[in-house]
């Protein structure tokens, strides 16, 4: 999202003026969300967090994955996040 956020932001602004009423009502609040400095900065803040959850999430949906490489992944994704607090 981080890397389309200005076309994301131009999107939205020309579909609030396109639209049917209840589109334009969407995009409005849509717009005004990326329009907000501060969804920015959260967005920048969790971005490699999402993406780590993510990396987690894909090696336990792996077809043949290995039970022993799946509980050392878990642990390491658990110390990462609790110790560093």
């Amino acid at each position: 999202m981080l890397l389309n956020w200005e076309e994301l932001k131009a999107y939205f602004a020309s579909a609030e003026q396109i639209g049917g009423a209840d589109a334009r009502y969407k995009a409005r609040m849509i717009r005004s969300m990326l329009f907000d400095n501060v969804n920015y900065l959260y967005m920048t803040f969790l971005a490699p967090i999402v993406s780590e959850f993510d990396r987690v999430n894909s090696t336990f949906q792996a077809p043949k994955a290995d039970p022993q490489y799946l509980i050392n992944e878990l642990t390491l994704h658990y110390r990462s996040l609790y110790n560093s607090v």
